[in-house]
């Protein structure tokens, strides 16, 4: 009996093909800025912020792929941050992935279908005043007063960009199809948005239907490309529901969504993106943000400057805090010595109107010039 058991897992082995040829492949990317600031601050030697910093951010990641026979392309994809502090050797996107001429499909984390094809507008550096911010020098400890415009401002200092990623890493799956004539759709489910518990995929599943927290999420976008007698067009749209359980002032679900255009002629680049969302909270609550830029490009400079208005109202997540209006401008410049390595430069000025007795603006005005290297 044990030898007719050996002899067949034998065969087994002797049968089962080959391992499969997988291309590796490690890059990444490291962003250091110094700058001068002068912004709003509370009475008092503790409430001093230095006039001259640095700051940094960096990736690494890695790339496994393979292709079967049959034409599909399968791998994992994973990056992590480096740089100390909350972020600090962190995973931050860790996907499997398959692809063919039917499109593309992602399981596990890493950005949703909204954020995927979303349209920014120019910026006069997309790590400053980008769709997805990188670099921001305001410190909101110190402002003045205390209580809920700092806890407020103390938050969202890091979302002061416009990328509608409402579901950030979370575990979901994603299709992207193929570009058809330059249209390009996405979709993404994410089963639950308390991930604590399935990261490991050792604690289990998540709980559902829990007082306070959101549950699953759909994610859908669209971009379409196209050139037109020299002209570049870039349009897009998207929208994100969460479902969910919660009680008091905040809703059940929430919303978010998006458009924008991008116009490239000749050495000119023209754009606008506007997004809204429900704030998570009851009717007549929402955050709107509107952002308009423009850029031009001669060899290997490019001049760019945008505005970002974002209003938030009514948000009940901070009583107290009142509506806050804000408004960002930017100018600036990148130099690109060679592929992958830019030299970058923008003079840029912030503030927040709150219309709330016992409330103060708070404004700040900053200048900042970075190196980044992709490899």
């Amino acid at each position: 009996m044990k030898q007719g058991i050996t002899l067949f897992v034998f065969g087994l082995l002797i049968a089962s093909p080959a391992l499969a040829q997988i291309d590796i492949s490690v890059g990444g990317h490291t962003r250091n800025y110094v700058g001068l600031l002068d912004q709003d601050e509370a009475t008092g030697a503790a409430n001093e912020v230095t006039s001259f910093d640095m700051l940094r951010e960096s990736e690494i990641y890695i790339n496994a792929e393979g292709k079967a026979d049959n034409g599909l392309t399968y791998g994992f994809h994973v990056e992590t941050e480096m740089d100390a502090g909350d972020d600090a050797n962190t995973v931050d996107e860790s996907y499997i992935y398959f692809s063919s001429s039917l499109g593309k499909i992602n399981i596990g984390s890493e950005d949703g279908a909204q954020e995927m094809l979303q349209v920014a507008a120019p910026s006069a550096d997309n790590n400053v005043d980008g769709m997805e911010m990188q670099v921001h020098p305001v410190n909101y400890d110190v402002i003045t007063p205390a209580g809920a415009l700092r806890s407020y401002l103390q938050v969202f200092s890091t979302t002061f960009d416009y990328e509608n990623n409402a579901t950030g890493k979370n575990e979901k799956i994603t299709y992207i199809t193929p570009q058809w004539e330059g249209l390009q759709v996405a979709a993404s489910w994410t089963p639950s948005m308390r991930d604590a518990n399935s990261l490991s995929g050792l604690a289990g599943f998540n709980r559902e239907n829990q007082s306070g927290f959101q549950d699953q999420a759909y994610e859908v976008g669209a971009r379409y490309e196209r050139s037109f007698n020299g002209i570049g067009l870039t349009t897009g749209a998207g929208y994100t529901h969460i479902s969910g359980n919660r009680s008091g002032t905040f809703s059940s679900e929430y919303h978010e969504w998006n458009v924008g255009l991008d116009l490239d002629i000749g050495a000119f680049g023209v754009g606008v993106a506007y997004t809204e969302d429900n704030n998570r909270s009851v009717e007549d609550s929402e955050d709107q943000k509107v952002v308009v830029g423009v850029d031009y490009t001669v060899g290997d400079y490019k001049f760019g400057a945008s505005y970002h208005n974002r209003q938030d109202n009514n948000r009940n997540q901070f009583p107290g805090t009142g509506d806050v209006e804000t408004d960002r401008y930017a100018v600036g410049l990148t130099y690109t010595m060679v592929k992958g390595l830019t030299f970058r430069g923008t003079l840029n000025h912030i503030e927040h109107d709150v219309t709330l007795a016992g409330q103060s603006d708070v404004s700040a005005t900053y200048a900042l010039g970075g190196i980044q290297l992709n490899f």
